[in-house]
């Protein structure tokens, strides 16, 4: 929260120029009623040790890694006469590719090798894993001869019941110097990225050049995901597909946090452009937001670099937090230094507080397309029950905001058709999200 003496700082900031004095007064706790609702994510309150040696009280996530807010896969499709809707996609040399029959039918001309011939050619069925036992031996460095030339697809059903714990600190604490991912053993620092709201983890990059090397490939769902046997279901890109919460200024959105608490927003701001400000992390600090990160674009297979935060190294036994005596325990409350701030507060309007703890600093936010070159044809419009949506692209989901930019509802992977018969008579705005991002769409409600 914004502390005290931010209108004097801030003022002489103007007079020096020194335009980064006042973000440093910014520090955004993390939010737990930001984890969506649900049975994939439970959040606890802890004690805690950091890595600068700091003794403090920390969220604890656990998660079973499915995602509430989208479906998972399809990953590999099955004949190399599928369209995109079959198959994922793949991340390469920074762009993002659909995975579908053509996409493996033409390996070898796309990877100039003609080692690849991932499918039959006489009846054109794609050659990938079917079961559990395929699962655990293709999806490793270590490919056996006999899993070359596989599409790699690793089944939900094949993680359930895996659980992962992850523990952040309720106040991010800004270091003076960075710590790199650790991986392997030995490693210091975490090899998570973050997790997002969902509960699923943002995972360091895939080990492409080990799994191209076996002549295998392993998509990514449309969300950027797929799962492995240790791991479970976890992400390699942010593709727009999870939970994105919209900023009042423009900003990009947020999507989740890191291993250290600071906040993870979205590659893009509103209007497409991105920060140009970004440290070697993929950080940077503003007066709203505090410092927080942006995530490298979905195809280059990476998150954020490094952390610029202490990272929790020791957990301790639970606890009940409830400082400010508002009758919301740190469970309920984004600031449970103030009184003022609760899930039950009234948003103020331009003085960067979440006062009701919905991860937005306005009363509402903007819905201004991001993709626009996807256009989105609603009939009939005006409505009265059903809507359908015209795309020239797989719909992922479709949210609905009212004319004031208050969500309403969200849909996952609809099929193009939605019931609109509970909404009241009005103008409505749908957020059609794709591959390619966002399209908006002005609907009316007779």
């Amino acid at each position: 929260m914004t502390s005290n003496n931010f209108l004097p700082v801030a003022i002489i900031c103007a007079i020096l120029q020194c335009s980064d004095l006042s973000a440093q007064t910014t520090v955004q706790k993390v939010n737990p009623l930001l984890f969506l609702d649900g049975t994939s994510v439970t959040v606890t309150t802890i004690g805690c040790t950091l890595s600068n040696g700091t003794s403090t009280t920390c969220y604890q996530i656990v998660s079973t890694s499915t995602p509430s807010d989208h479906t998972m896969g399809p990953w590999c499709p099955s004949n190399i006469s599928d369209d995109a809707t079959q198959g994922g996609i793949w991340l390469e040399n920074g762009s993002v590719y659909d995975v579908d029959g053509a996409f493996i039918e033409n390996l070898s001309t796309f990877y100039n090798d003609p080692t690849w011939q991932m499918y039959d050619a006489s009846t054109g069925e794609i050659t990938k894993t079917l079961t559990q036992a395929d699962c655990a031996a293709a999806a490793n460095p270590n490919v056996g001869v006999q899993y070359q030339n596989y599409c790699v697809e690793c089944l939900p059903s094949y993680v359930t019941g895996l659980t992962q714990t992850y523990v952040f600190p309720v106040t991010p604490v800004k270091l003076t110097s960075s710590t790199s991912f650790g991986m392997g053993p030995g490693a210091t620092g975490p090899s998570v990225r973050g997790v997002a709201f969902n509960g699923v983890r943002f995972d360091a990059p895939a080990p492409v050049n080990a799994i191209l090397g076996a002549y295998t490939l392993a998509p990514f769902d449309d969300a950027g995901g797929h799962i492995n046997l240790a791991a479970g279901y976890h992400y390699h890109a942010a593709t727009g597909v999870t939970t994105n919460i919209n900023q009042c200024d423009g900003h990009a959105p947020m999507i989740g946090y890191a291993l250290d608490g600071h906040g993870i927003y979205a590659h893009e701001n509103e209007d497409g452009t991105s920060p140009t400000d970004l440290d070697a992390c993929f950080g940077h600090s503003d007066a709203t937001r505090g410092y927080h990160y942006h995530v490298d674009e979905a195809g280059n297979n990476n998150f954020i670099n490094c952390i610029f935060g202490a990272y929790v190294t020791a957990s301790g036994s639970a606890t009940t937090v409830d400082a400010d005596n508002d009758g919301f325990s740190l469970l309920n409350d984004c600031d449970d230094n103030n009184a003022a701030i609760n899930s039950n507060a009234v948003e103020i309007d331009g003085n960067a507080i979440d006062e009701n703890c919905d991860g937005v600093f306005c009363t509402s936010v903007s819905v201004t397309s991001i993709a626009a070159a996807n256009p989105i044809r609603l009939y009939p419009n005006p409505m009265n029950g059903f809507v359908l949506l015209n795309s020239t692209l797989p719909i992922l989901k479709v949210e609905i905001y009212d004319i004031a930019g208050k969500l309403i509802n969200s849909k996952i992977a609809p099929q193009n058709t939605i019931d609109v018969s509970d909404l009241k008579s009005g103008n409505y705005i749908l957020k059609v999200h794709t591959k390619e991002g966002v399209t908006n769409a002005q609907m009316i409600k007779e």
